[in-house]
């Protein structure tokens, strides 16, 4: 448990240190409400999915989202990180002062912990 928490400090340090900052909101649905499992965009850090409802953004790199190609969820009860392939929509270029709302849909079904409905849209 020390080892994800470590991660997920670290990873989260390059959230807060951008000077151009963006915005990032994640909405999921499901399996949410019990700190269990978190999000994490490379280049971004991880995300509390339950957190992340409560929370309105995230600062984020400008150039975080262009070319990401996968994303993670990791079940911090299990210590096990499941990676898929992030939608095309959540593929773009994000300037300064616009916000990705990343919205889909954790399902957890035996030993697989997917994001179904992964969608990214833009505003700002």
């Amino acid at each position: 448990m020390k080892q994800i928490s470590l991660l997920i400090g670290v990873l989260s340090l390059s959230v807060f240190g951008s000077v151009n900052a963006a915005n990032l909101s994640v909405k999921m649905t499901g399996s949410t409400n019990n700190n269990r499992y978190f999000l994490c965009l490379y280049d971004v850090g991880c995300l509390s999915m339950e957190k992340s409802a409560q929370s309105s953004q995230f600062p984020i790199s400008s150039g975080a989202m262009k070319n990401l190609l996968k994303i993670a969820v990791t079940d911090t009860r299990t210590m096990q990180v499941y990676t898929q392939p992030i939608s095309r929509s959540c593929q773009v270029e994000v300037n300064n002062n616009q916000t990705v709302n990343i919205t889909g849909h954790l399902s957890v079904e035996g030993n697989t912990v997917r994001i179904n409905q992964l969608e990214c849209h833009t505003t700002g």
